[in-house]
């Protein structure tokens, strides 16, 4: 996926609520605390960035923030010239650091591209270890808010004998996401072979490990949900195997084309977490607008049934433009559905059968002790996450009853004007968990 290919951002959603992630510093970005079933967007953002000398004001970049801000969590790579290079320009320079700053502060996690071969579209063989070293390290020493790296032209299924096999493209890509998450520290390694890959370069060091995702699919939405309510074997060339159902392997032929062995390994095994899975659709574009949304819909839903974390589907034809913005918010909506989500009760609930009631401010002034109630982990579960917690916090978005004996309805962002004063309340602190830093 070379330079105009739109930059891959990942997105989570819960239905009504935008997500207050807790979030984890890694690179001098962020990364979101990321379990092994989380589902989100992953979008391609290869747009270099409008600015107007003080901010970020180009509309790509405003509507991948406006996703996160409604709760949809979001990756988006980054490329400003098929890598980390500016060629000196410094307008060029400062249009990403503006941009990448204004993602980052819409909790976007922001990655950065390299590429891994020669010669594209001719590829005729690896760039060297060193250059590509030298990339990721040109994005720690220059971008040092991005908090990952995303790597391309990565050698699927059927690598080219001429210069490529299975074993050296295991060692090679291993050598690369050991150099990306150990080396240098960055919290996400995102491959993208663009289709079926050899599964054990997941499973062998990085089985369930969510910081390490790959793109198992790169193709056109016709090969992935067939037109007119066609199936698979439509648009195969052979009916002698039968056919997958729609969805990433929609295009693969059963037996002859040797992609079960990673299929099990996302389906069966799980020993590739649903978080490690990425698909990439363009060319959505009928001429129906509705049923494109409903085509988005179904689509999601056939990469849920094959264990897929995260998505990007656009009506573009390139990753140059982001999709529609009906589009967008289909796929948006949907994966928010998906999200683990939890948000601590803002009413006192029974901590003690016939004892006063509590509520989760209370339960955190001595929450070592407290916590260990069944009553406070089930009402207070972002006061009572554990080290590793099974959802994510997020915020209201809206009113809520802000002082229940007056019956006064506030938001978060009145919260936010004055935190220090207001998260004293037990319902500021529950409704924007985010603002008075309870995750």
């Amino acid at each position: 996926m070379q330079q105009l290919v739109m930059a891959v951002v990942v997105a989570s959603f819960y239905q009504f609520f935008p997500i207050a992630l807790c979030i984890l510093s890694s690179g001098g970005g962020v990364v979101a605390e990321i379990f092994s079933n989380e589902k989100g967007l992953l979008i391609p953002l290869y747009v270099w960035p409008t600015y107007d000398g003080t901010s970020c004001v180009d509309a790509h970049y405003r509507k991948v923030a406006e996703s996160s801000k409604a709760g949809t969590y979001t990756i988006a790579i980054v490329n400003p010239d098929n890598g980390p290079n500016y060629d000196d320009d410094l307008w060029k320079k400062a249009s990403y650091d503006a941009c990448i700053a204004y993602l980052i502060e819409n909790n976007v996690e922001v990655i950065g591209y390299i590429h891994t071969k020669r010669n594209f579209p001719n590829i005729d063989g690896y760039r060297s270890i060193e250059a590509i070293t030298a990339d990721i390290d040109f994005w720690k020493d220059n971008y040092p808010d991005v908090s990952g790296i995303f790597i391309d032209e990565v050698t699927n299924r059927w690598p080219d004998a001429t210069f490529d096999s299975r074993e050296s493209a295991n060692d090679v890509y291993k050598e690369i996401i050991d150099y990306v998450i150990d080396a240098k520290d960055y919290g996400r390694a995102v491959i993208n072979p663009g289709g079926p890959y050899f599964e054990e370069l997941v499973v062998s060091s990085y089985s369930g490990n969510p910081k390490v995702i790959s793109v198992v699919f790169e193709s056109p939405a016709n090969r992935f949900l067939p037109p007119n309510d066609a199936d698979c074997l439509s648009i195969l060339n052979t009916e002698t195997q039968g056919s997958f159902a729609p969805g990433p392997w929609c295009q693969y032929i059963p037996n002859w084309d040797g992609i079960e062995p990673l299929q099990s390994a996302m389906e069966s095994d799980g020993s590739i977490a649903t978080a490690q899975s990425a698909v990439m659709v363009y060319n959505n574009n009928g001429d129906d607008d509705h049923n494109n949304v409903l085509k988005t819909q179904e689509m999601i839903q056939h990469g849920i049934d094959a264990n897929i974390g995260w998505f990007y589907i656009t009506d573009k034809s390139v990753w140059s433009d982001t999709p529609s913005q009906e589009i967008m918010d289909a796929q948006s909506e949907m994966l928010r559905q998906q999200q683990q989500t939890c948000q601590d009760s803002s009413l006192r609930f029974d901590f003690k059968p016939g004892r006063k009631k509590k509520n989760c401010k209370q339960i955190a002034k001595k929450k070592e002790k407290r916590c260990r109630k069944e009553s406070s982990k089930e009402n207070c579960p972002v006061t009572c996450k554990e080290e590793e917690p099974s959802c994510t916090c997020f915020e209201t978005q809206g009113e809520f009853i802000y002082d229940s004996r007056k019956g006064n309805t506030k938001n978060c962002e009145w919260v936010a004007m004055k935190s220090e004063a207001r998260c004293r309340h037990n319902s500021a602190r529950s409704h924007c968990p985010k603002i008075c830093g309870v995750c």
